[in-house]
């Protein structure tokens, strides 16, 4: 790959992450001064993680995946049993929850993969409804319906993020970071061949894409990237609950991201931006908050199925289209001009 195609690539990875961090600047911002408003921005972060892992394997891949909440609840369990059962710093416990999710992303991920459609996605709806169970009838070993804390608060490096305006900061880079490590990853080979399975697996595979390997690696990292959001989830709210990671949590994280913009690059902010909304300021209609989301969902399917990020990319091309007409019309003004 030549040099200048590589920095053009790296560019491009980083409009999201660009516009992660405009987003944490303003929350900062705004919210500083608010620790229940932190702790949400918090959220926020940590559902951008865990939407980027989703996009990988739904948006980019083409496979619908509803176990997102049983990868978090993975990610969150071990950060909680590990911490308080076992006496583990939360530090590799966090290289713990990455590694768990991803391995049961993978064992799932084995037999299921070479599933289509929405036996694929029945597939995992089931993987998210055992883990549901599991942790709520083992009280003994999850602490059943009324789950476990507290979580101790994280350090690095001798300093103790124990806040939340604290922590905030912690979860804000990692979220950045994971943005660009994922744009940076669609933008590679494997990338390319997993988006090129997704529009026609019989082309892909006639040109040697290793189909099963490739969504594979890319539900190992969805997973993977699940349990590092259900762990962060943990140590903010350092309290664990079998309520936070039901099936109605994997329906509201596709839809979001749907809305968003599944399979761009600013869907997963989007989606997390919108969750963020609902949770801040459509507090008091609560109960009205699947309704909302649900009608949304339904007009953008039918109206923007491109989502908020499709919708903007296209009228940033209009703009772009009308500018270069424009230009083109003075030009020929011009030389008729000249010629005259």
């Amino acid at each position: 790959m030549s040099g200048s195609r590589l920095v053009s690539r790296l560019r491009d990875s980083a409009i999201a992450p660009a516009a992660v961090l405009l987003a944490v600047v303003l929350l900062l911002r705004y919210t500083s001064d608010d620790e229940y408003a932190i702790s949400l921005a918090t959220d926020l972060c940590v559902y951008v993680i865990a939407l980027s892992g989703l996009n990988l394997i739904t948006g980019y891949g083409g496979q619908l995946q509803l176990a997102s909440a049983a990868f978090m609840g993975i990610g969150a369990y071990v950060m909680a049993l590990g911490t308080i059962r076992h006496g583990f710093s939360p530090l590799p416990m966090i290289g713990c929850a990455i590694l768990a999710a991803a391995a049961i992303a993978v064992i799932v991920g084995a037999p299921t993969l070479r599933l289509r459609g929405l036996y694929f996605a029945i597939a995992t709806l089931a993987v998210g409804i055992v883990f549901t169970n599991i942790v709520t009838q083992n009280v003994e070993f999850s602490g059943g319906p009324d789950g476990i804390g507290t979580v101790p608060s994280l350090e690095l490096f001798g300093v103790r993020f124990a806040t939340h305006s604290e922590f905030f900061i912690v979860a804000a880079a990692l979220a950045i970071l994971v943005t660009f490590l994922v744009n940076v990853y669609i933008n590679s080979w494997a990338g390319w061949a997993l988006r090129a399975a997704r529009e026609s697996e019989a082309a892909a595979s006639g040109v040697g894409v290793p189909i099963f390997l490739n969504r594979l690696a890319a539900f190992a990292i969805s997973g993977a990237l699940g349990g590092l959001a259900g762990a962060l989830g943990a140590l903010s709210q350092a309290y664990v609950s079998p309520s936070s990671f039901t099936f109605t949590t994997s329906v509201d994280l596709f839809l979001v991201l749907f809305i968003g913009g599944m399979g761009s690059r600013q869907g997963p902010l989007i989606g997390a931006s919108i969750l963020y909304a609902f949770s801040r300021w459509l507090t008091p209609f609560a109960g009205a908050l699947p309704l909302i989301l649900g009608v949304t969902f339904l007009l953008f399917l039918k109206f923007f199925p491109g989502g908020v990020a499709g919708v903007v990319s296209s009228a940033f091309g209009a703009v772009r289209r009308v500018g270069k007409r424009t230009r083109r019309n003075e030009d020929v003004a011009m030389a008729n001009s000249s010629n005259a």
